[in-house]
């Protein structure tokens, strides 16, 4: 119902999502990222925190 309502206002809906696991640009962002990390690690104390809450 609510679909129907939505294209009769003009809206598009796209269910579809482009599979985007091997595209070079996000690949090299989540690379970047693991790098980030390593060098620069999570301290100990911060996990425990989030734990207790």
């Amino acid at each position: 119902m609510e679909t129907q309502k939505r294209q009769r206002e003009g809206i598009e809906i796209v269910n579809n999502m482009p599979d985007l696991s091997n595209d070079p640009f996000v690949l090299t962002k989540k690379q970047r990222a693991i790098d980030f990390l390593k060098a620069h690690p999570i301290p100990e104390e911060l996990f425990q925190k989030v734990e207790e809450s």
